[in-house]
C-alpha cells in the first residue's frame, strides 16, 4: 500500500551551483563597493590628520614651508597614500595660509608670521590616484579628498 508521503522526488543536482553562479556577481559588487568606499574614507582621514600634522609644525618654531611640505610628505608616504612625493607627478597637493583680514593669503615662509595669525593647513588628492580598483565605478573620476585644519600661529 502506498501513501502519499512515500513518493519519491527528484533530485535537484547542480541547484546550489546555478544558485551561487547569479548570486556571485551581486555579492562581488558589493564586496568591491565596501572596499573602494572603505579606502575612501581612509584616504580622507589620512588627508585631515596631514593637514593637522602641516598645521601643528608650520604653527611653531621656525619651520619654512618647504620644511613644512617635506615633513607632511613624509607622513603621507609611511601612511600609505600614493604619489605623496614631491614632483611634478606628485597626487598630493599642500597648501600653507595665513589670514589677512577676511582673506586667506598662501605663504612661502610662516615663521615670520606674528603670533596668533590664523593658519590653515590644506592637503588634497585626487582620489583616482588612490584607488585600489582599476575602475572608477563605485566613486566617479576626479574625486577630490581634502583636509583642512586651522590653527594659531604660537
Amino acid at each position: 500500500m502506498l501513501t502519499r508521503y512515500s513518493r519519491q522526488t527528484r533530485p535537484r543536482r547542480g541547484a546550489a551551483t546555478v544558485e551561487f553562479a547569479v548570486v556571485l556577481p551581486v555579492l562581488l559588487t558589493f564586496i568591491l563597493g565596501i572596499i573602494e568606499f572603505g579606502r575612501l574614507v581612509m584616504v580622507a582621514q589620512v588627508s585631515t590628520n596631514a593637514a593637522r600634522e602641516t598645521a601643528r609644525y608650520a604653527s611653531q618654531g621656525s619651520a619654512n614651508t618647504m620644511t613644512v611640505e617635506a615633513h607632511t610628505r613624509n607622513y603621507l608616504t609611511a601612511a600609505g597614500i600614493n604619489g605623496a612625493a614631491a614632483g611634478p607627478g606628485s597626487a598630493v597637493t599642500i597648501t600653507i595660509e595665513y589670514q589677512s583680514g577676511e582673506t586667506w593669503t598662501t605663504t612661502t615662509d610662516p615663521s615670520v608670521l606674528p603670533s596668533g595669525t590664523p593658519i590653515r593647513a590644506t592637503v588634497s588628492s585626487n582620489f583616482n590616484q588612490q584607488s585600489w580598483l582599476p575602475t572608477r565605478f563605485f566613486v566617479g573620476d576626479n574625486l577630490p579628498v581634502q583636509g583642512v585644519v586651522i590653527m594659531r600661529k604660537e
